[in-house]
């Protein structure tokens, strides 16, 4: 940038005035330097910032789908024992032994007619005298089948 200076020269008894262009300098030149810093920093700062927004918007969009993907598959136990009872009266006396999600379902068809409904994804439910499968997403008991201990 350039600011026009009046240069004043002296002649015996008369002044003469020229124009001349020189660059800013001094004071003047630092603050509008400091001024055009100022705005390219904020404008950037502003432009990173925006962009890491969307950066991060984008990842937790993607963690959260991944997350409810496997979240999906793993129901807790208590949980699936909750959503249970509701639908049939379970012992409580008795210690639950193990709860099994089914991910083989075309083998357990062929073992027992106890299977015949299963899919994959269901859940088989034992107690020491109780046996239960039931579909968590569906909320459906597809079969129970006690034993008798004498």
């Amino acid at each position: 940038m350039k600011r026009e200076n009046k240069k004043i020269i002296k002649n015996s008894d008369s002044i003469n005035i020229s124009n001349l262009s020189l660059p800013l300098s001094g004071n003047l030149y630092k603050k509008n330097h400091q001024r055009i810093s100022y705005a390219k920093f904020f404008r950037l700062l502003f432009l990173s910032t925006t962009g890491l927004i969307i950066l991060i918007s984008i990842f937790s969009g993607i963690i959260t789908l991944y997350s409810n993907q496997s979240r999906a598959e793993t129901v807790s136990r208590d949980l699936i024992i909750f959503t249970l009872a509701k639908n049939i009266v379970l012992p409580e006396s008795v210690t639950l032994e193990t709860i099994i999600r089914v991910a083989n379902s075309d083998q357990l068809r062929n073992q027992n007619d106890f299977y015949k409904n299963v899919n994959d994804g269901d859940y088989i439910i034992v107690y020491k005298d109780l046996s239960i499968i039931y579909d968590y997403y569906h909320n459906q008991i597809k079969n129970v089948l006690t034993r008798n201990h004498k």
